[in-house]
């Protein structure tokens, strides 16, 4: 009795096979397309980077086995923002795939792993700086580098002093032109730089120019700050009578050498009611007070009549 029920119990258990094969009913070992094989381009900017689970596999073992001296923390970064790594750039289109990338740029134990991150860029600087998502892992990346290996990101920002004031114009790209102005040494950046000096009067009035050439005043070299000191002073009534020429006024009154202030300063003092027009702008009243500070007391008294119809000032 006991071999018939064995023998029924098998017979049953090959029908439940049968009806499995026959109905194709997924059992719960059957996984979902993996992440990394759905990754979608944003509208054409940047070319489109496949991957497939094989290739995340493979690569995630490699990881793990290319360097066994590797630090065991490095190794674990490794294996956890893999399938980042392979998607660098594509992730970096849109607003969920730039947190991921950023979360991993930023958590990334060494140099070494962060410039992994930063050299999927290679090749897309010019494209990604505009990217409104892209942009930002970019600027952590100037923020988190050694500058020295951030060169290839200055040398894809543009190959000429045109590029690099279109790039200036920028909503997006102005920021990254402005980290690398910051961050990189002024050898680094010094055709960056000198883009910018030679339109600098036209960048001065422009909505996100004005943004640079601030930040060049600030983290340029004296020269470069002379040279831009200079620019206010040719042009200082089309500079400080535009939307954004109190900030560029500022900049030159507080970031360059005593000498470049003065002549600055008496540049403004000497166009009928252009102090007074600064002084009547937003935030200008602090600019006004700043030349007839920079001014020698000699030449003060002119300037205090002149602001005395728009601002309480005591007479010396």
């Amino acid at each position: 009795s006991s071999n018939l029920v064995e023998c029924h119990h098998q017979q049953q258990v090959q029908a439940q096979k049968a009806a499995r094969t026959v109905n194709h009913q997924p059992e719960a070992t059957d996984f979902p397309t993996p992440l990394s094989c759905q990754v979608s381009e944003c509208g054409g900017n940047f070319e489109r980077m496949h991957t497939s689970s094989t290739d995340s596999t493979a690569a995630e073992s490699n990881a793990g086995d290319s360097d066994e001296d590797e630090p065991s923390l490095a190794r674990s970064w490794r294996r956890e923002h893999n399938s980042t790594i392979n998607s660098v750039v594509p992730l970096s289109q849109d607003e969920a795939g730039s947190r991921v990338v950023l979360a991993a740029l930023e958590s990334a134990p060494g140099e070494n792993e962060r410039i992994e991150i930063a050299a999927r860029f290679s090749g897309y600087i010019a494209k990604a700086m505009r990217c409104q998502h892209a942009n930002l892992i970019l600027q952590q990346c100037v923020i988190l580098m050694e500058p020295q290996n951030l060169q290839f990101m200055v040398d894809e920002l543009g190959q000429t002093h045109a590029e690099i004031v279109q790039a200036a114009r920028h909503r997006y790209s102005c920021r990254l032109l402005q980290r690398l102005l910051k961050h990189c040494n002024a050898a680094q950046v010094s055709f960056l730089a000198e883009a910018i000096v030679g339109e600098a009067l036209s960048l001065s009035r422009h909505t996100f120019g004005h943004f640079v050439v601030q930040h060049l005043f600030r983290f340029g070299t004296e020269d470069q700050q002379h040279r831009l000191a200079r620019v206010v002073e040719q042009h200082v009534d089309k500079i400080c009578r535009s939307r954004y020429g109190s900030s560029i006024l500022h900049a030159a009154l507080t970031q360059t050498c005593p000498q470049d202030r003065l002549w600055v300063a008496r540049a403004v003092a000497a166009v009928p009611d252009l102090l007074e027009t600064i002084a009547t702008r937003k935030d200008g009243e602090g600019v006004a007070m700043q030349v007839v500070e920079v001014l020698p007391e000699s030449e003060r008294l002119p300037a205090i009549v002149t602001l005395q119809g728009v601002m309480q000032l005591d007479r010396p």
